[in-house]
């Protein structure tokens, strides 16, 4: 793709990730259908921008890749360091740094330096290693808009034809369970599951929720930690485990397929990262179902 080209789409995402659409000019540049614009109002249109962009996930490097799950830390530094050291000053009044609106702003800065080996060594460090998790979790957000934002996004960073051998890497990789399967504590477990830099997922609230209600399973308050720690207890309780298990499965598989498809684009050493905490996650929910099996 045209790095002129390249920038200019890079800073259209960034303003619809930054602000609600208010008009078709909003999406100028992208393939994106507009006659939502018709059916929905100003503030409906706002209200589901806080939805997927603030309360369901925040959409940060940090989120994905720092432990705990935690939003800034040493994530977010790494990504200013390599901001600053190609003298781009990220607006953090708003945003921390590795937030997705000064990331995409960080590459269009790239791109119009017309600096492509840093602009694809970036890519490739700094963004391969969580942007898919970030598309998908776009695509499963049940907005039609957001869908076709993740899917803009996923075609501008293969625009940015990232060479598939790279394994240079800034982030180390977590690959040992946090904990002794066999002493575990299911806050334990709900905390690991919840953090996908140790687990390989990310599932929001609203869709843990959903899973809940299909099976009639109350969860409580709380972070999404509590909430799939409460999801499991409500199963022990009323003889779910076995269903609630097999979602967790089917999330897994679905990220497996994920990093497949991303592995030839630049992403094959993250790929391969990520798949080996997902095979550590896929044990953990077998040991909770053969553990549900053995006390029935």
């Amino acid at each position: 793709m045209e790095l002129s080209l390249l920038g200019m789409r890079l800073r259209a995402l960034a303003r619809l990730i930054d602000q609600p659409v208010r008009t078709l000019a909003d999406l100028e540049g992208l393939a994106i259908d507009g006659s939502f614009l018709k059916q929905e109002s100003q503030d409906e249109m706002a209200a589901e921008h806080y939805r997927v962009l603030t309360h369901d996930m925040v959409p940060a490097a940090s989120l994905f890749l720092e432990r705990k799950a935690m939003l800034g830390g040493a994530v977010s530094g790494r990504v200013r360091e390599a901001m600053e050291h190609t003298g781009f000053a990220p607006d953090t009044s708003s945003y921390p740094a590795d937030h997705l609106v000064n990331v995409l702003l960080f590459l269009a800065h790239l791109a119009d330096r017309q600096d492509i080996e840093t602009l694809q060594r970036v890519t490739r460090v700094h963004v391969l290693s969580w942007m898919p998790l970030l598309i998908d979790a776009l695509s499963q957000s049940g907005a039609k808009l957001f869908n076709e934002m993740g899917h803009e996004i996923e075609q501008t960073m293969l625009g940015i034809g990232v060479d598939s051998l790279g394994t240079e890497s800034d982030y180390p990789p977590l690959m040992e369970l946090p904990f002794d399967m066999d002493k575990a504590e299911l806050a334990a477990i709900g905390i690991y599951l919840a953090t996908p830099i140790e687990s390989g997922l990310f599932i929001s609230k609203a869709r843990l929720a959903i899973e809940a209600r299909s099976h009639r399973l109350p969860t409580g308050f709380g972070t999404r930690a509590m909430t799939i720690e409460g999801l499991f207890r409500s199963a022990g309780q009323y003889e779910a485990i076995g269903a609630v298990c097999d979602f967790f499965d089917q999330k897994i598989e679905s990220k497996e397929e994920l990093w497949k498809r991303w592995s030839d684009t630049g992403a094959a050493h993250w790929s391969g990262e990520w798949a080996k905490k997902l095979a550590n996650t896929r044990r953990v929910i077998e040991t909770l179902r053969e553990a549900e099996d053995t006390s029935s």
